[in-house]
């Protein structure tokens, strides 16, 4: 794609595509949904701190655990962060 996102990543999770990429680029499974998938850049994000490896968890799974951290869980505990600090302000007097 020109815009510089992915394809279609549904795609790339059909059997056909995972077995070729297995033969391939060998196999890799992700701790987190157990799916054994070829070692590559389009399934796993390099580990640019250990050299020529890649994280663990598959793209996918750390896809998903971003948007539940990023999602209304982390406003909400932003919002009573930001409730406390003024209530103790006030508490203190100062405005």
């Amino acid at each position: 794609m020109s815009d510089g996102r992915r394809a279609n990543d549904d795609s790339l999770y059909e059997p056909d595509a995972i077995a070729v990429g297995i033969l391939l680029f060998g196999a890799t499974t992700c701790p987190v949904c157990g799916l054994a998938l070829p070692e590559c850049s389009d399934y796993f994000v390099p580990d640019r701190t250990h050299g020529r490896t890649f994280k663990a968890a598959c793209r996918r799974c750390r896809r998903a655990r971003q948007r539940a951290r990023y999602s209304g869980g982390r406003q909400a505990h932003k919002l009573a962060q930001l409730r406390e600090y003024y209530r103790e302000r006030k508490a203190r007097g100062t405005t």
